[in-house]
């Protein structure tokens, strides 16, 4: 569930703090892993992501446009 906190709350200053001190525990190779295909389709654009469909899904997208 999520929690909503509002800085009426006791304490916001002290959560919020804590909030930005968290590490997302991700484990390293996962987040290289996800910074490198962001980068890709940065520097390559639709063709790394026609690339990157095909090598995880197995499949040839036909377009990139999603219809109405």
């Amino acid at each position: 569930m999520l929690t909503i906190i509002s800085p009426r709350d006791p304490g916001y200053q002290d959560r919020l703090a804590q909030l930005g001190r968290r590490t997302s525990g991700m484990p390293p190779e996962a987040e290289a892993a996800a910074r490198n295909i962001v980068d890709q389709v940065r520097t390559q654009g639709d063709a790394a992501v026609r690339a990157l469909t095909n090598q995880f899904e197995r499949r040839q997208l036909e377009s990139l446009e999603l219809s109405p």
